[in-house]
């Protein structure tokens, strides 16, 4: 069913926070698509064209580490999210999200996927996601709305792809926006894939694009 109150989830007062890990599946392996999902955050208020923006929750995740989470997605359905899945308004503070991974075909955000509300990352780091397959893109976040990183770090984020489109700017910078990116939208963003970003006081490195 459908929720009308504000989510947050608050683990900063925990030493060392709080660790949910969805173990890569059935085999423990890494990038094989047979697990799950940490987070899949969606209220079910609608999609691009009936959304009411102001039925959108507030979720805030606070002094977390997520990681192992391991999904595939299908020409039917995008594999979107092996961290977190948000369609809602969402903040992530002082957190990890690290070693999450989607694979298949139409794979999004190897640790965050974010879409219609929009995506806050403060004081955070976003770390060795991945996705793999064509269509691939976002190895650490991907946002098609508004997307704020600040005093964060994204790094060794990756995208394969079995088909390559490689953007050069996506692999040395580990970003695309709107202003910069320019083709198909596949293949590209390494560290962050964003329609709208405000990047302040953070750290790009390490991330790629890849295939072959």
């Amino acid at each position: 069913g459908q929720y009308s109150d504000n989510v947050t989830i608050d683990a900063t007062n925990l030493p060392g926070g709080l660790t949910i890990d969805a173990g890569y599946g059935l085999d423990g392996i890494p990038a094989t698509g047979d697990g799950i999902r940490v987070f899949d955050i969606d209220n079910g208020n609608g999609g691009p064209v009936f959304l009411d923006a102001s039925s959108l929750l507030d979720v805030g995740l606070f002094g977390l580490t997520i990681t192992g989470g391991d999904i595939t997605g299908s020409s039917i359905i995008n594999g979107e999210g092996g961290g977190i899945r948000s369609r809602e308004n969402l903040t992530v503070v002082d957190s990890s999200i690290t070693g999450n991974s989607t694979s298949g075909e139409f794979s999004f955000g190897g640790g965050i996927s974010n879409q219609f509300g929009d995506l806050a990352v403060i004081d955070s780091r976003i770390s060795g996601n991945s996705t793999l397959d064509r269509y691939s893109s976002g190895g650490g976040i991907f946002s098609d709305t508004y997307l704020t990183v600040s005093d964060s770090t994204i790094s060794n984020n990756s995208v394969y792809m079995q088909y390559q489109v490689n953007f050069p700017l996506s692999a040395t910078s580990g970003l695309t926006s709107a202003a910069s990116h320019v083709g198909p939208a596949r293949g590209h963003g390494g560290g962050i894939d964003a329609d709208f970003l405000l990047f302040s006081n953070s750290t790009v490195s390490g991330n790629s694009v890849s295939g072959g």
